[in-house]
Parts: structure tokens; sequence; C-alpha cells
């Protein structure tokens, strides 16, 4: 069974991430640090440095993302899909932020945030449509081969486990049930239950003892 879906579930797009995407992406991020020599951080203004701050942070996660796609654990896909959604929104926010700052008319920045945020959102929406959203629907198929096969196995057993004992839980609950049934007397005349106290029965009167 696990053969048959790994067939009809190609891969070949997640190699071109493994092999391709993420050692890239790395490498251009290394090459980016390195130009970071050539700045003088004193100079920079708080949007600036910002922009260094939060590029090196996310230089930290996509190399932790890469490390977790690569050795499959717990929660790898729920850092990638984190990764995915979150990376190109930065990107675009800083890309059309600069643009507006860079503009010869840009006077009043105050005024421009309206402008800047609609500007994002368009791009991000067109991003997301071609790009992320493909993605985030290609790896949530695959989601159970972000888990090493024997972990899966492992959870599968728990899955099983737990199953077989809710299903002896309800069936102790019946048997229980039944016995309680079973120790229950009927009024033979009009069938309700009765005590085994009572001599007549207590809603149409007929005698029981």
């Amino acid at each position: 069974m696990e053969n048959n879906k790994k067939e009809k579930l190609k891969m070949n797009w997640w190699r071109v991430w493994q092999y391709f995407l993420f050692p890239f992406g790395i490498l251009y991020s290394i090459i980016a640090i390195a130009e970071y020599n050539n700045i003088d951080f004193e100079e920079l203004n708080f949007f600036e440095g910002s922009i260094v701050i939060v590029n090196f942070a996310f230089i930290i996660l996509l190399c932790v993302t890469y490390i977790m796609f690569l050795r499959r654990e717990k929660y790898s896909f729920s850092v990638f899909i984190t990764y995915l959604f979150l990376y190109p929104a930065w990107n675009i926010f800083v890309a059309v932020f600069s643009i507006i700052l860079s503009s010869e008319n840009m006077i009043d920045i105050n005024g421009a945030i309206t402008p800047i945020l609609i500007a994002c959102l368009i791009s991000y929406l067109i991003i997301y449509s071609i790009w992320i959203f493909p993605n985030y629907i290609y790896f949530k198929k695959r989601k159970e081969f972000f888990i090493k096969e024997e972990e899966r196995q492992y959870t599968n057993q728990e899955q099983e486990n737990k199953q077989l004992n809710n299903i002896e839980k309800v069936n102790n609950n019946e048997i229980e049930e039944n016995k309680e049934e079973g120790r229950k007397k009927y009024c033979t005349k009009c069938g309700k239950i009765i005590d085994d106290e009572w001599i007549y029965c207590n809603y149409c009167g007929n005698k029981l003892k």
C-alpha cells in the first residue's frame, strides 16, 4: 500500500526543492551576507537596520527548514509551510517599500503607508496564486513523507492501538449495559420496569408476588 502511494505521488518537485531550490537559496544568502562587509552599519537608519536583522533571521530559518526537510522530523512540514508563506511576503514588502522610498516624488512617508500596503497585498496575492498555493497543495498531499518511514509506522501503530482501546471500551460499556439490563425486572402485564420490593405494579396494579 505504501509503495503504491509513492508511485502515485510523484516526488520530482520534492527533489527540485531538496537538490536545487534550498541549496541555491542558502548559497544566495551566503553571498548576501558577504556583501554586508561593505555596509557601514553605523550609517543605517531604522528601516535599513531592521531589514538587515530580519534578513539574518530568515537565513537562519532557511537553514533550519532545509535541515528539517532533509531529516524529516516531526515538525518539518509545519516549519516548511511557515517558510513558504513568510519568506515571499517579507521580500515583497522590502522590494515595494524600497521602491517607494527611492522615488523622487516621495515627500511624506506617512502618506505612502497605504499605497505600500496595497502594493504589498496585490503582489503577495499574485505570488500566492502562482507559487505559494500550488506548492502548499503539492506538499500537503505529501505531508506524511515529512516524517521518516519508521516514525510513520510507529505513529500508525499508536493510532491503531488507540482505535483498539476505544473499541474495547465501547464493548465493555455495552457488556455492562447488557448486564444492567438483564438485572432489571418488568411487569408481565404492562411491561414497565418494576422494583423487587413491589407486590403490585405501581403502573397497572398487576399482582407481582
